[in-house]
């Protein structure tokens, strides 16, 4: 299945599966999103599918983030075992 992200202002709704078919195309997006914008907020209620990469995918973008003194959120299904793992990779 496809990746479709669409935007509503800061936010990001990522509908699909992120895996290591769709990855590349997710991160190079968001980091260019990152980039251009003070804070960004991605939406992944919509997402059936996350693997190891996608996961890496994300703690770049987290960490990226981090670096540039940028808000970053993710919210939906799923997030809290997210944001889990990104604290203990932070740890």
């Amino acid at each position: 299945m496809a990746l479709t992200i669409t935007r509503q202002e800061n936010t990001f709704k990522v509908e699909g599966q992120l895996n290591t078919a769709t990855v590349s195309n997710f991160k190079t997006h968001l980091v260019l999103m990152l980039n251009c914008l003070s804070q960004i907020t991605i939406d992944i209620d919509k997402v059936s599918k996350i693997d190891t990469s996608g996961l890496d995918a994300i703690k770049t973008l987290y960490n990226n983030a981090k670096a540039w003194n940028k808000h970053f959120a993710i919210v939906g299904e799923g997030c809290k075992d997210i944001y889990e793992e990104l604290r203990l990779t932070s740890v």
